[in-house]
């Protein structure tokens, strides 16, 4: 439907394509995945379901987001094929960044700790140690030590939020979130080490650690509960969309850039 800017999609329709495959129980299936999905983030998700037929609403001010969302974890994209993950990578950076705010909400704040810190006013120093110092400084934090390993680059961090209070004093949330569009993304939870980054800076007790992917992880996932072990928050698609309702994402001028990236993937797919 996003290739061909399809409006809406019958249960005959989705039958023709999948073909001799298509049995009742699969498409039954798929028209209850896709209203849990809209149940879950009636506000940001871009399809609806009404009587057995799956409508597309190419004008909702999520579809640039969406689109990037679906594109970066499907296996067939032309920069997964092309092995462009560089151009992919940053749009699940700023959504994680929104996100996170919408997590935290009143006044929340988020920054981009990713490697390579990329361009632009307000990004990260290139070397780790003083990266760590910067992020400190950002959160009104002590850093504990003074040259952290160099090679880690990003020491498993792409994104940073917290929550300040008034008063000014520690003792507030903090969460570092791994991002990735990897398709085996499930070994990604352990890549940040909170002891570790609390030997950095002085958070106090360990931070909140979060692995953002752009999939949807099946609800009958068993290995779901195994990765709430190596990380506090587990945020797919649906919850990332969950998150970003309440949020000013849609005002942001990284969508448009985003936007743009969806439609040079799609008219690559449509080609």
């Amino acid at each position: 439907m996003f290739i061909e800017q399809r409006s809406t999609a019958s249960r005959s329709f989705i039958r023709k394509q999948l073909g001799d495959v298509a049995e009742d129980e699969h498409i039954d299936g798929l028209l209850t995945e896709i209203s849990r999905r809209e149940l879950n983030a009636p506000a940001t998700y871009p399809f609806t379901l009404v009587d057995s037929v799956i409508h597309f609403h190419a004008g909702h001010a999520m579809v640039g987001a969406y689109g990037y969302l679906l594109i970066a974890a499907f296996p067939g994209s032309p920069f997964r094929l092309a092995r462009r993950f560089a151009s992919a990578e940053r749009g699940l950076d700023v959504l994680t960044e929104h996100a996170l705010r919408g997590l935290l909400s009143g006044e929340a704040q988020s920054i981009r700790f990713a490697w390579p810190p990329g361009k632009g006013d307000g990004r990260r120093p290139g070397r780790f140690p003083d990266a760590v110092v910067w992020l400190a400084e950002n959160l009104g934090l002590t850093p504990l030590n003074p040259n952290p390993n160099p090679k880690r680059k990003d020491g498993g961090v792409d994104v940073v939020a917290w929550r300040p209070f008034r008063d000014g004093r520690s003792a507030f949330p903090v969460v570092l979130a791994q991002t990735t569009i990897q398709a085996s993304f499930m070994n990604k939870a352990g890549d940040i080490w909170s002891k570790l980054w609390s030997n950095w800076i002085s958070f106090g007790v360990e931070p909140t650690t979060a692995l953002v992917v752009p999939h949807v992880i099946p609800m009958a996932e068993t290995w779901w509960d195994d990765m709430r072990f190596a990380v506090n928050l587990i945020v797919d698609r649906i919850r990332l969309l969950e998150l970003l309702e309440h949020t000013d994402v849609a005002a942001d001028p990284a969508l448009a850039e985003m936007g743009e990236w969806v439609d040079g993937q799609l008219l690559a797919m449509a080609l």
